[in-house]
């Protein structure tokens, strides 16, 4: 196996993984599994409100500058672990497609 089909292999795994991370991080928001002690009641479905979060104007004075900001800057942090899934899954997606380019050129049989 050479170096680059050794790469195209683990990004592959790693897109795979990642793939799998985000969608569980954004998905979870929504599923609910009636009768499980760790998931939302089923009529608490789907994202809490500001003040059941404890964040923007609900946050106290001891929360972090984070949790108190508005705007994009609260988009961004509330968001923030599955757009860096998202950001990872992609990364992968990148260097998967380059070292398969590569891995292709390197081998003899793939040339016409």
């Amino acid at each position: 196996m050479t170096g680059s089909q050794f790469a195209v292999d683990v990004t592959e795994n790693w897109q795979s993984e990642y793939l799998q991370l985000f969608l569980f991080i954004v998905l979870t928001v929504w599923l609910v599994q009636k009768g499980s002690p760790e998931s939302k009641k089923p009529e608490e479905t789907g994202r809490e409100s500001d003040a059941d979060q404890k964040i923007g104007i609900h946050a106290g004075k001891d929360f972090p500058s984070w949790v108190r900001a508005a705007g994009r800057r609260r988009v961004l942090f509330s968001n923030s672990l599955g757009l860096l899934m998202g950001a990872i899954f992609l990364a992968s997606w990148g260097a998967q497609s380059i070292a398969g380019r590569a891995a292709f050129n390197a081998d003899p049989a793939g040339r016409p």
